[in-house]
């Protein structure tokens, strides 16, 4: 026999041990156990997810108002929730129990420091993969007393959420991907307002334990701290942007066939990162310079700014978030941009600049229907009606032409020269 059939043989046999093992895994169906953020449900299968879930709560005109949560495991399945949202006013405890092999249970005790009226409200989002699984499950749908949601056919593979009392409001959301069960709706009571929910699996459905309870249960606080500084970078690769200094020195960039060159006949290849929202505009000249040259450490050559114009960053390049046009730009907003382009450009890095993300328009923007757009609401989002209204379209030509005539006092340039 040749030499190397028996690690031929040893090969194939591993293989098909390999093959033999996996096979429980791939026959495994449906589980759900908590995630360890917001101790909420998700359900898997075979390692794909199916549902995901978190909480989401808004303040009025639909601001988002994130709530801040603590997660700990007490014992094999059970859990407990801490949690605070600064913006509505309220703590969140919720505790979390398997009473029965197919069924967790969740007590929710939310406490309001005081009563707040004009607001959406908020509860849970549960989204669920169509795309994958409503071939086998179907849609989800509310159920029929309003208690909570249920996925699958009745006698087969089944989920069901159930919370007592009958939530605040209960909708589908999204593409019908999405329900939402609200716990406070329209209003905030000052106090304590408290839930039970509980999800029952039927068919091939099963809990498991958290990947923490699996693997072992840690205790955070004794893990070592600022063992990375935030201020720089383990490796310096600032060397690679060394001949780009100042970036735009190879002129303007243009696509050659699947290719991205410069106008001196330079190949452009980015590696690159976003600078979002309150970054923007929130952080010292100081800080600024110093995670400029983090990010060419980190060898990173181009940074997209982002968000400079959304709705909920405050400040945003309008200025505050409450103005009420977006018909002119914020010197001070502007500066502190030109000082990052300016920081940038000095390491060598590359800017991207979005033309919109997300612009809400105003009353005093003078667009065309706007009431139509804003449903009543104090702004409108643009997208969509930017193809079918002119005004829309006018606006958002004049905010370009005022944006990218800008001249960036820190390098003598207009954003359009740069």
């Amino acid at each position: 026999m040749p030499a190397t059939r028996p690690w031929r043989l040893t090969h194939r046999l591993l293989a098909v041990l390999a093959l033999a093992l996996a096979l429980p895994a791939m026959a495994q169906s449906w589980r759900a156990n908590v995630d360890t953020v917001q101790g909420l449900p998700q359900v898997t299968k075979g390692g794909a997810p199916a549902v995901s879930s978190e909480f989401v709560f808004w303040g009025s005109n639909w601001l988002f108002a994130p709530i801040a949560t603590r997660f700990q495991i007490n014992a094999p399945y059970s859990y407990a929730v801490s949690g605070h949202d600064a913006n509505l006013a309220f703590d969140l405890a919720q505790n979390v129990q398997r009473p029965a092999s197919n069924r967790m249970a969740w007590n929710f005790d939310l406490n309001a420091v005081y009563a707040k009226t004009g607001v959406i409200g908020g509860g849970i989002s549960f989204k669920f993969d169509l795309t994958t699984f409503a071939k086998e499950l179907g849609p989800p749908t509310i159920l029929a007393d309003k208690s909570g949601w249920a996925w699958g056919p009745v006698g087969g593979n089944r989920m069901e959420m159930r919370f007592s009392p009958l939530p605040a409001a209960v909708s589908l959301a999204g593409t019908g991907d999405e329900i939402r069960v609200f716990l406070y709706n329209g209003s905030i009571p000052a106090g304590h307002t408290r839930y039970t929910a509980t999800l029952s699996l039927a068919g091939d459905m099963g809990f498991v334990p958290t990947l923490t309870e699996r693997f072992g249960i840690a205790d955070p606080t004794t893990w070592p701290a600022d063992v990375m500084d935030w201020r720089t970078s383990p490796v310096d690769l600032s060397f690679l942007n060394q001949p780009e200094i100042p970036a735009g020195r190879h002129g303007f960039l243009k696509a050659s066939g699947e290719r991205l060159v410069f106008q001196d006949g330079t190949v452009a290849r980015f590696w690159g990162a976003n600078l979002a929202a309150y970054a923007l505009f929130t952080t010292s000249k100081d800080s600024v310079r110093q995670q400029a040259h983090r990010l060419s450490q980190l060898g990173f050559n181009l940074v997209r700014i982002h968000h400079h114009d959304s709705y909920w960053v405050n400040p945003n390049i309008f200025g505050s978030s409450s103005a009420t046009s977006t018909l002119t730009l914020s010197p001070d907003s502007l500066d502190k941009l030109d000082w990052w382009i300016k920081c940038l450009k000095d390491e060598g890095i590359y800017v991207w600049l979005d033309m919109h993300v997300q612009r809400y328009l105003k009353p005093a923007d003078g667009i065309d229907y706007f009431s139509e757009i804003a449903k009543g609401k104090p702004a409108a989002d643009l997208k969509g009606y930017n193809y079918v209204n002119g005004s829309i379209q006018q606006a958002m030509r004049n905010f370009m032409g005022e944006y990218l005539g800008h001249t960036n006092p820190y390098t003598g340039k207009r954003y359009l020269d740069e």
